[in-house]
């Protein structure tokens, strides 16, 4: 699932090329075309290619650890992280997390949660 959407990255950016080509009529491409173009490439394509790096670095366990879980495994973080906690970019270090990568090339994942009462949750679904 994860390597079809490297290629279609790889895919999506050389349509882009091959469109800003044609839009320039077969002329050399303009360094203003190119550089927006480029541009465009790295505002769409960085965020699924750092998603992707965190899921490698992060699912790269067998076992499933309190910030490493194989793929669709609950990890648990059970206490506030330090500050200088880097696994992800500006994660809130005053609440506490559960985290999942899953694969649903085989078949659709249902995740429930309790009556929470009185607490705060935030159940958050992130596709790349």
């Amino acid at each position: 699932m994860f390597y079809r959407k490297k290629r279609a990255l790889v895919a999506v950016s050389i349509l882009s090329l091959a469109v800003a080509v044609l839009f320039a009529g077969c002329q050399k491409v303009e360094e203003k075309v190119a550089y927006v173009v480029g541009m465009e490439e790295y505002v769409y394509g960085y965020p699924l290619v750092m998603m992707d790096v965190t899921r490698e670095v992060t699912t790269a366990a067998v076992n499933s650890g309190e910030y490493s879980p194989p793929i669709n495994q609950f990890a648990r973080i059970r206490t506030y992280v330090n500050p200088d906690f880097k696994n992800v970019v500006r994660i809130s270090v005053n609440s506490l997390w559960s985290f999942r990568f899953v694969d649903l090339d085989s078949e659709p994942m249902i995740i429930s949660m309790p009556d929470m009462g009185n607490r705060y949750i935030v159940m958050q679904a992130v596709n790349m």
